[in-house]
């Protein structure tokens, strides 16, 4: 089908259309993002021994962070929630897509998963020297699984709910059953986690004055 053809194909059927994209904005993405922070709550629920912390706010503000206790600026109060670093759902080139939930099947131009990012802005360490100090150890974490970006000098696991089985666990209230594909990049973060602490030991050492 051409783009034409398509075209024409969306202005034939404007108000089935219009009511999709209403119902799936206010209602469906809303039903399906509040499952996404009860996952990753229970996630780190379920780990008490291994010091896990979370901010569940996928839903109303298309935020949310894991991060081990360990990494919390020493001294901080627990209402700061000031961390090192963190692990953030966020999607890649999200932009592409209209809706998240096209970007969380990856049935469009992003891709959704975990970044990891140092508190750069607090501790005031400049781009340039986090590239500098973060370069010789990219080969490592690329290792375990995560892309670098140069750019922001962050790395990111991607992961890719399938959207049949979604639509199937949705139709019988089981939307978690969906969601495992996120579970298992958690473990993964998990299993990641020495090479961070590493890291971040070394970047307290380094970078911060």
């Amino acid at each position: 089908m051409s783009t034409k053809e398509i075209q024409v194909l969306v202005i034939r059927h404007l108000k089935d259309i219009d009511a999709a994209a209403k119902l799936l904005e206010n209602e469906i993405q809303g039903t399906i993002f509040s499952k996404i922070d009860t996952c990753a709550e229970e996630w780190v629920a379920a780990r008490p021994d291994k010091g896990w912390y979370g901010r569940y706010g996928w839903k109303e503000k298309r935020a949310l962070a894991i991060a081990p206790i360990a990494w919390r600026v020493s001294g901080s109060e627990p209402k700061e929630e000031l961390f090192y670093a963190s692990f953030e759902l966020e999607g890649i080139d999200s932009e592409k897509d209209y809706f998240w939930l096209t970007t969380l099947c990856k049935q469009g131009g992003g891709t959704m998963g975990f970044s990891w990012r140092f508190n750069l802005e607090h501790f005031t360490i400049k781009k340039r020297d986090w590239k500098n100090f973060i370069g010789p150890k990219v080969d490592e974490i690329r290792k375990l699984g995560f892309t670098y970006d140069n750019t922001g000098g962050t790395f990111f696991m991607h992961f890719e709910i399938n959207s049949e089985e979604l639509a199937k666990a949705y139709e019988q209230d089981n939307i978690e059953d969906a969601l495992q594909p996120m579970r298992q990049v958690l473990d993964r973060l998990d299993k990641a986690r020495g090479s961070f602490d590493r890291l971040i030991a070394s970047a307290t050492k380094q970078l911060i004055k």
